[in-house]
Parts: C-alpha cells; sequence; structure tokens
C-alpha cells in the first residue's frame, strides 16, 4: 500500500509553486487593486453608502471587538476558498479564478478608500497597522491555492479532450482545500487577537 504523503513535503509544495499560473494569479490580485482605487477615484464609489465593502474585503476596523474580527475575517476567507474551490472543479476556473482574484483586489482597494473617505485618517491607520499582516497572510493563502485551482482546472479540461485513461486526481485537490480551510482559522486568530492587542496596548 502507498503511504499517504505528508502535509508539508516536496510534492505538497510543487503543487502551489507553478510560476506562470502563480503570477496569473497574483497580477489579476494586484490589477483588482488598481481598479478598485480608480474605482472610488472616478466613479465616487464611496458616496453609495449602502456598499459594504468591510464584510466582503475582511477588513474590519480595531473597535469591532475579538469576536467580530474573527468572524468577518473567517467568513471571508472561507467564501472565497470555496468559491476558488468550485471553480477549480470546473473546466471554466482558468477564466473565473482569476476574474475572482481581481474582485478581491477591487474590494480590499474600496474597503481601505472607504474608511478614509469618513475623513477619519487615524482609524485608517489604525486599521493599516493591526491588519495589514493579516491581509498580506490571507492573500498569500488565497493565491496559492487560486494557483493550485487554476493548475487543477487546465488539467481538468486537458483530460476532457485526451484519452479515457487520463484522469486526475480529484480526492488529492479535495484533501487540499480542506487543509486551506484548516489554515483560514489560525489566520482569522492571529490577525483578530492583533488586533485585540493593539486596542489593550
Amino acid at each position: 500500500m502507498k503511504r499517504e504523503e505528508s502535509l508539508f513535503n516536496l510534492q505538497f509544495l510543487k503543487r502551489f509553486s507553478t510560476c506562470p499560473a502563480f503570477l496569473m494569479i497574483f497580477g489579476s490580485l494586484v490589477f483588482g487593486v488598481m481598479a478598485g482605487t480608480m474605482a472610488v477615484k472616478f466613479i465616487g464609489l464611496t458616496d453609495n453608502r449602502s456598499i459594504l465593502p468591510l464584510f466582503f474585503s475582511a477588513v474590519p476596523t480595531i473597535d469591532l471587538g475579538f469576536f467580530q474580527c474573527f468572524s468577518d475575517i473567517l467568513l471571508n476567507l472561507m467564501i472565497f476558498l470555496i468559491a476558488i474551490f468550485l471553480l477549480g472543479a470546473t473546466a471554466f476556473g482558468a477564466v473565473g479564478i482569476p476574474v475572482l482574484m481581481f474582485y478581491k483586489g477591487v474590494t480590499i482597494s474600496v474597503a481601505a478608500l472607504f474608511l478614509l473617505a469618513d475623513g477619519n485618517i487615524s482609524k485608517l491607520g489604525d486599521s493599516a497597522l493591526c491588519f495589514t499582516p493579516i491581509w498580506a497572510a490571507t492573500s498569500l493563502l488565497l493565491t496559492l491555492f487560486s494557483t493550485r485551482a487554476l493548475v487543477f482546472s487546465k488539467s481538468l479540461a486537458r483530460a476532457g479532450f485526451s484519452q479515457p485513461q487520463e484522469t486526475v486526481d480529484f480526492r488529492l485537490y479535495l484533501k487540499d482545500f480542506v487543509y486551506f480551510l484548516c489554515f483560514s482559522v489560525p489566520l482569522a486568530f492571529a490577525g483578530s487577537l492583533l488586533a485585540e492587542l493593539y486596542v489593550l496596548f
């Protein structure tokens, strides 16, 4: 019987380090941030107070409290991870996943500028100090899993047009998804704890 693969072995890391796919996903995120900034500047998105950018971008303010920050960050991460997983399980993931990461970048920039539009620069500065590390960590987490999902989606599309004996390992893809869901919990906890400590000290 084949021994079960350990979590952090070379094969595990290779599944998330496909350079062209990683650069495509990272570029989509960066372009999303730029597009969101321009949209706020030229369209005036922050004038519409019905927008809920804090929920959709997981950039909470420090006065929300530990449990509210934790739930916002974790729920946001899980929503995006599930969406990426589902897109990766289809042949349309090669298009859908970069679009989703582009949207993620837009929401991050809109949320940050939404705080700035309130005229409270100190609130924006406090949130930036507290949540920049967790924003970077969660963005990396989503970028890595998006890379994995993008490669899996392309393999799925190729398998559909190849010989019947060529298959893709959906079980391994599902296993990686569960790992990343587990990773999201300590990340959300760390980000919320950092905000809580910032308030206390």
